[in-house]
């Protein structure tokens, strides 16, 4: 389970896979990019594992699919 707090949350519907990207409400916010995949027929997600870092760690910050790549905008 993730733990973390205000942290980005976004679904690559085409790929099927969820990613959960940094968070946390004190300093240093987390720059871990956590990733599950996404059953097809019945929705449910698998476990998520550590897919990699953020350059810098972000809490409360949105983030968006275009053209397959990730970005996470502003944020604290």
């Amino acid at each position: 389970a993730i733990t973390r707090f205000e942290k980005a949350a976004v679904i690559d519907k085409v790929n099927g896979r969820a990613y959960v990207l940094g968070g946390g409400s004190t300093s240093p916010r987390s720059t871990q990019v956590d990733v599950a995949t996404i059953d097809p027929n019945t929705g449910l997600l698998g476990a998520f594992t550590t897919a990699g870092q953020l350059a810098v760690g972000v809490g409360q910050a949105p983030a968006v699919i275009v053209a397959g790549r990730i970005y996470v905008l502003g944020g604290n």
